[in-house]
């Protein structure tokens, strides 16, 4: 009865999810502003883009009602100790041999820190209320065909669960809810997860896990997810592009993929992925900033060749597919994060499109290097990430600018701009000092952060005569970014955590940054 229920709320919520977000077969834009297959830009009607949002908002709420249900349904249901959630694509808080099961009834939550807590017995108590919420918290990860993760709250029904995070940087705070069937069909878990955002980003996905395959090693995952970025920046293709240049785009795709991995050990993951991307982007009208189409050009026939945008204003269909491996030695167990992490990816991409203005194809290789020194103790700690992402054309092809190396924003070199620079290659270093001021338990306490980035993005083929382009196109050409500053965190547990940052670049005198998260 419950599985009936899941499926037929899951169905009308596709359906309003297909009425509010159509397929873009001959528009281009849908942002107050859009251009037609035809290259003429026409404006959308005010109320043509209610009725939009008013779609969107619809889809939320029945999302919100759909989860309400599902609560009053499983309140007659007993909880069941035992788990099927798979270690590597479900929840999997840090330093646990295992998945934590968050089918346990709530009476049998326990605050493992509840001992360490300072106050009066009334003030532990308060503690430990809150605690008995957030304690039930996991990351939800997914390592191909792009390394992402998010933290999952639960608070008690195993079928539905609160997110936290899911959204690319520059959506704003991001958040949402989460419909899963959990262990109640042996075998699999189907997933249904609506994530939206403070500016408005929005975020849908259905997924089917198969924790076991062949044995408990074995793992499988299939999804498909869409996302609306309502405008991103962008400055143009290059290292030495000027920020003056910025103009939005909004971006619009479809991702249609599967995962097979394998745990060599209990810390050691690989496997192999296949993805199928459908995208495409859009002229946004965003206050006074010029639109892209003014300043940048999908025809490689434009002049000056360097505003040539490959892949503007264009449906790009990319099938890609790659092996991916996860070495994780990190502890979280007690106090700051302590021990060493390295995820490496090789990918192949193709387009399914034919046409002189769809010619992409690449090989990439991706690496990211953590480690983490204690310091004399456990309160202060030194991290350390270097991260590598390059992108070689195929032939004579080139890539989508929007799926191009990017650095600037949290992700890559705090202090500038969100994707401030554009290019093939990226090369980044990272460096934070961590000292914990005041410790509240063993795994809790307020840190403050001392951090330092510095990156260089390189590689453009756009043209082999342009000096600029050629220019963009060497490493030894390309010039470093850094940026500097500080933050403060407060460490809940293992997996929750609240972040502020500020960090100076020679651009920005000052950028803020809030996350719920460690840091890398």
């Amino acid at each position: 009865m419950h599985l009936v229920t899941f499926l037929a709320s899951g169905a009308k919520l596709v359906a309003l999810l297909r009425s509010a977000c159509p397929w873009p077969e001959n528009t281009r834009i849908r942002e107050g502003r859009n251009t037609t297959a035809s290259g003429s830009v026409r404006y959308q009607s005010a109320m043509e883009f209610k009725k939009t949002f008013v779609r969107s908002a619809m889809a939320a709420i029945y999302v919100i009602a759909s989860v309400c249900t599902l609560n009053l349904c499983a309140q007659a249901q007993t909880n069941s100790v035992e788990t099927l959630r798979p270690t590597r694509f479900l929840l999997e808080p840090s330093g646990q041999d295992g998945p934590v099961s968050l089918n346990l009834p709530r009476e049998t939550w326990t605050d493992p820190d509840s001992n360490d807590l300072p106050g009066d017995p009334q003030t532990q108590k308060a503690h430990s209320t809150v605690s008995k919420l957030v304690s039930a918290a996991g990351t939800r990860k997914r390592l191909a065909p792009r390394r992402e993760d998010y933290t999952v709250l639960n608070f008690g029904n195993k079928h539905w669960n609160v997110i936290v995070g899911g959204l690319d940087q520059g959506a704003g705070v991001a958040f949402g809810g989460e419909l899963t069937t959990a262990d109640s069909i042996k075998g699999v878990e189907f997933r249904l997860a609506v994530i939206t955002s403070t500016l408005l980003y929005f975020r849908t996905e259905i997924a089917a896990n198969v924790p076991r395959v062949f044995n408990e090693k074995s793992h499988a995952e299939v999804w498909f997810d869409y996302v609306r970025r309502r405008f991103d920046p962008f400055y143009g293709v290059g290292n030495r592009t000027n920020k003056d240049d910025k103009t939005p785009f909004a971006l619009e795709f479809r991702n249609l993929g599967g995962t097979f991995s394998y745990d060599l050990t209990r810390r050691i993951n690989t496997g192999v992925y296949v993805s199928r991307h459908n995208a495409a982007n859009y002229v946004a009208d965003v206050n006074d900033l010029p639109l892209i189409n003014e300043k940048f050009s999908g025809d490689p026939n434009t002049v000056p060749v360097s505003n040539y945008t490959p892949g503007l204003l264009q449906n790009t269909d990319i099938l890609a597919y790659g092996v991916f491996a996860e070495l994780d030695y990190r502890n979280d167990a007690s106090g700051l994060t302590r021990g060493a992490f390295l995820y490496a990816r090789l990918n192949s991409a193709d387009s399914l499109n034919s046409g002189p203005r769809q010619d992409f194809g690449w090989l990439e290789s991706q690496l990211d290097g953590r480690v983490y020194i204690p310091l004399g103790s456990h309160k202060t700690s030194l991290a350390l990430r270097a991260f590598s992402d390059s992108k070689n054309p195929k032939g004579g092809s080139l890539i989508p600018f929007f799926l191009e190396s990017r650095l600037g924003g949290r992700s890559v070199v705090r202090g500038f701009g969100n994707w401030r620079f554009v290019a093939n290659n990226l090369l980044y270093f990272s460096g934070e000092l961590r000292r914990t001021v005041h410790t509240l338990s063993e795994t809790r306490g307020i840190d403050v952060v001392a951090i330092g980035d510095v990156g260089r993005a390189w590689g453009d083929t756009r043209s082999s005569t342009d000096p600029v382009i050629l220019r963009n196109n060497q490493f030894s050409e390309a010039p470093w970014r850094a940026g500097y500053g500080g933050g403060v965190q407060f460490r809940y547990n293992q997996d929750a955590a609240f972040r502020l940052d500020l960090v100076h670049s020679p651009e920005r005198s000052i950028i803020i940054y809030f996350s719920f998260s460690r840091g890398f």
